[in-house]
């Protein structure tokens, strides 16, 4: 294994300076690590240890995007620090929007970010919206949201209080739940990610959430086991295809029914 390819934390702290030579143990189940000036071999746990492999440089154009954004960020109102008006020796300190801008010294070229800085085209369109659920429930413009979402890289979802953005959310964690794979819900603050994770729960999947995020909660979700949800059964593929033939069937049924609802409400307006 070639260290210098990965970031490797110990304990969520960066060793990767300090290590010399890093291998699995024969059974798998723990990491030999060899530190720099020492011949002596260490082995720690792998819940221990956290390997990532070592973003590549970025490309063309990014650069100087990011330093532009910087720069902007920097004449922004302090208001965005995270501690209003910070001034130090007669002048203001940079603000937390380009405190975080100067974080990134490196753009992984496959990355959404870098897509983005680079003006390359976002949308993904192979993503099948004709078997979409809605166990949310939806109006047109929610409905137009999570197509958006379910077939682009990256979307933006925005509307005043109560036009349904966290209902949009659970709809589009049910679909990627759907087909098979994995979602990560991240926020500035912890009201909005524990609005999610509580309406989940309350509809009674709360098994299928880890609230992570801080070392607190990732010890507290790890501290116990966490065992399959015995109401999510194996589902026979033909049962499948049926189930996703009727959704296609009956989604540009949808559509009509919320266009319909939508001047409805217009003409009672």
């Amino acid at each position: 294994m070639d260290k210098n390819q990965y970031i490797i934390k110990i304990d969520d702290k960066d060793k990767s300076k300090e290590i010399d030579e890093i291998s699995l143990s024969e059974d798998g189940k723990s990491y030999r690590i060899i530190y720099k000036n020492t011949l002596k071999v260490y082995n720690y746990s792998k819940s221990r240890v956290s390997k990532y492999e070592r973003p590549k440089p970025a490309k063309r154009y990014t650069g100087n995007v990011l330093e532009y954004l910087k720069q902007v960020a920097e004449v922004l109102p302090n208001g965005l620090s995270t501690d209003s008006q910070l001034v130090k020796n007669d002048k203001p300190e940079p603000n937390f929007l380009w405190g975080q801008l100067e974080k990134i010294n490196c753009i992984e070229g496959q990355s959404i970010l870098y897509d983005y800085l680079t003006k390359k085209d976002c949308r993904r369109t192979s993503y099948d919206t004709s078997g979409m659920i809605y166990p949310f429930g939806c109006n047109k413009s929610q409905l137009s949201a999570l197509r958006n979402s379910l077939t682009s890289n990256f979307s933006i979802i925005e509307g005043p209080p109560g036009t349904g953005k966290t209902q949009t959310i659970l709809n589009i964690i049910a679909n990627v739940i759907k087909d098979n794979k994995t979602i990560a819900i991240v926020s500035g603050n912890n009201s909005a990610t524990a609005n999610v994770a509580e309406k989940l729960i309350q509809k009674g999947y709360g098994d299928m959430v880890a609230i992570l995020g801080n070392k607190d909660n990732r010890k507290t979700y790890f501290s116990v086991e966490h065992t399959s949800i015995s109401k999510f059964k194996d589902v026979e593929n033909d049962k499948l295809v049926e189930i996703q033939q009727e959704l296609a069937k009956n989604t540009p049924k949808l559509e009509k029914l919320l266009e319909l609802d939508n001047e409805l409400h217009e003409l009672k307006r």
